[in-house]
């Protein structure tokens, strides 16, 4: 979905030189660190994993296979996607759907309903809207946000699972995974890895990390989220500056949304790729949207909602929900404003900046 671009949110910080080399001997046979990498969906991806070394190779091919294949069927950029051949379906028919694609369309409507519309896979023609605006340079207008805003509201869905089908309710109706696929996908690498006998691991896909188990010599993996004012240049980024705190997880995922990432710039303003489904708007309240839960789907999912919702109704909305937190940072680089959950400062390995004022050293 995204090539390299400023602002990979998620920056694990796996200290690979410690984890280098580091082998275990378990029953004459070595159980060692393996870490590969590479892209696909348009980003990068790195696998971490302890493992006995004979396998680790096609541990690592079957992860970016099983990664490869959601890509296939999801990619909008694809006109032969499972996902592409959706829009534009006529309302009322019935489409048969892959168990992927369905199960990801089944956690989307959760999300839907979860967050009153702030999570919305139909904003399609929005997005159509928006980037049809970057290339013309010109602002959509009014009329034509209402008229994509009528071909959006998953409340146009019909998922049936007996039969494993979707049907459409309106016309013009397209979908968009974007803002939860590759959370998924990440799932079902790091699912990959177990089973093929790894006994932990990580998975970063683009900044979306989800992890089990914990490296040799801690009791979790170290995760570095990046200072949203410092965007990296390049993945994995830890420059001076590039990163605002340490986080450490283990059987947990962690992904960060916001609009500061990627942007479309049009008549020399950059608007946020994110759009409020409701308005049909770009959010603008908070440059950085952190969220730690159970799967990497949910925390992608989730980093997007909270990103057009309030800030007030995004921390309690996540306050609400089991084994997730989040951080939200609003305000200029100058005097940012963090906002935590409940229970998020349990994860800082570092805490935040001091009276909530980045170090003039670290401001771009």
């Amino acid at each position: 979905m995204r090539r390299y671009n400023i602002g990979y949110i998620l920056v694990a910080i796996f200290f690979l030189a410690l984890l280098i080399g580091i082998c275990l001997p378990i029953g004459g046979a070595k159980l060692s660190t393996h870490r590969f990498s590479g892209e696909v969906m348009g980003t990068y991806y790195r696998l971490v994993f302890v493992q006995y070394a004979d396998r680790a190779a096609d541990t690592a091919v079957t992860a970016v296979e099983d990664i490869r294949a959601i890509e296939a069927l999801a990619s909008t950029y694809r006109s032969e996607s499972e996902i592409s051949q959706l829009s534009n379906s006529p309302p009322g028919s019935a489409r048969v759907l892959s168990p992927e694609i369905f199960a990801v369309l089944e956690r989307s409507l959760y999300y839907y309903q979860l967050t009153d519309g702030a999570f919305d896979v139909t904003v399609g023609p929005l997005m159509n809207l928006w980037r049809a605006a970057v290339k013309r340079d010109k602002l959509p207008t009014t009329d034509e946000i209402s008229k994509a805003l009528q071909s959006v509201s998953s409340k146009n869905i019909t998922l049936d699972p007996s039969a494993r089908t979707i049907a459409f309710s309106r016309a013009g109706m397209s979908i968009t995974l974007d803002a939860i696929v590759k959370g998924y996908a990440a799932d079902l690498a790091l699912a990959a890895i177990r089973n093929k006998g790894a006994q932990a691991a990580l998975v970063d896909l683009g900044g979306d990390i989800v992890c089990f188990g914990h490296p040799p010599s801690r009791d979790g993996w170290d995760i570095g989220i990046q200072n949203p004012f410092q965007p990296a240049s390049v993945p994995m980024d830890i420059s001076p500056g590039a990163i605002l705190a340490t986080i450490r997880l283990t059987d947990a995922a962690v992904a960060t949304s916001g609009n500061y990432q990627r942007t479309l710039p049009i008549q020399g303003e950059s608007y946020s790729q994110i759009i409020d489904p409701r308005t049909g708007l770009p959010v603008h309240q908070a440059p950085s949207v952190t969220v730690i839960a159970p799967t990497a789907a949910d925390a992608d999912a989730l980093a997007t909602a909270c990103s057009v919702l309030s800030v007030p109704e995004a921390l309690d909305l996540i306050n609400k929900i089991p084994n997730t937190e989040a951080l939200l940072i609003t305000g200029p680089a100058e005097s940012p404003t963090f906002h935590t959950s409940s229970g998020f400062e349990k994860y800082l390995l570092t805490s935040l900046p001091v009276n909530n004022v980045f170090p003039a050293a670290d401001r771009p």
